[in-house]
């Protein structure tokens, strides 16, 4: 465990984020494993935002935008308890994925491009040519090794799963926003056994999401905003577990109206 706490530090703002009522409460992280869950709409993401730019967490994706300036701003109207400190902090937003896979690929091309420019300029097999390809040919390997396979080439949740075990160290905090976006129940399955077996390695995670499966994993600690109050629950009182059983027991009935 390393942050255990986010609360806010004196009086806050009326503007976004601080707007939002869940963002005025105090969130207790008492287990490795966090999961925040709520109806779309009920803040999820106001917080996770607002403990990575706390925590400083790394994130992938754009250009930093309006949005992260306010919450940058508004954390600092927060304070957090620390444990003790991680050896990295990291933030994934599911929307940021895809971005990241373009500049990915994009940065790759460019390398390409400096690596023929110096074709043409230099004699190959030159001191000249070896000396002004060297930074370009070790950056261009270095990204393509990054991976075990190319996150283009796969689909959107094969490469989502496949970027995130590589980031995964111990002894790291891990702050996901709805990363089962692009997963299937499968592969949600997969990634909640990843995150199950990281956290008995040292890592911290607080993780927002909507899946039944991630929502699932063993001896997290389950936090439902209803109406703006951040409330401990268990998974079998989640208001979208209870859905989903009435769901799977009255499908054909769910959908009969619909028929006539």
């Amino acid at each position: 465990m390393f942050v255990t706490q986010m609360m806010p530090h004196g009086p806050l703002p009326s503007s976004y984020p601080c707007s939002v009522p869940v963002a005025r409460a105090k969130l207790l992280l008492e287990k490795p494993i966090t999961v925040l869950l709520g109806d779309n709409g009920s803040g999820k993401t106001t917080i996770m935002e607002l403990l990575a730019a706390k925590t400083n967490a790394m994130r992938i994706g754009s250009m930093r935008s309006q949005k992260q300036d306010l919450i940058a701003n508004a954390a600092e109207c927060y304070r957090i308890v620390r444990r003790k400190r991680e050896r990295r902090s990291f933030f994934f937003s599911a929307e940021d994925f895809i971005e990241y896979i373009e500049w990915h690929e994009s940065e790759k091309a460019r390398l390409r491009e400096e690596l023929s420019r110096v074709d043409a300029e230099y004699e190959p097999g030159s001191y000249a040519h070896a000396q002004a390809s060297m930074s370009f040919a070790h950056e261009l390997a270095s990204m393509e090794g990054m991976y075990e396979r190319e996150l283009s080439r796969s689909s959107h949740g094969e490469g989502f799963y496949t970027f995130f075990r590589s980031r995964l160290i111990a002894d790291g905090l891990y702050i996901l926003d709805e990363p089962e976006a692009a997963l299937s129940l499968q592969n949600q399955y997969a990634l909640a056994l990843l995150i199950h077996r990281s956290a008995r390695e040292g890592c911290q995670f607080v993780i927002s999401t909507h899946s039944p499966v991630i929502s699932g994993i063993p001896d997290a600690d389950l936090l439902e905003i209803r109406n703006g109050v951040l409330s401990r629950t268990s998974w079998e009182a989640l208001e979208s577990i209870s859905f989903l059983k009435m769901f799977l027991a009255r499908r054909d009935l769910l959908f009969a109206d619909d028929e006539e």
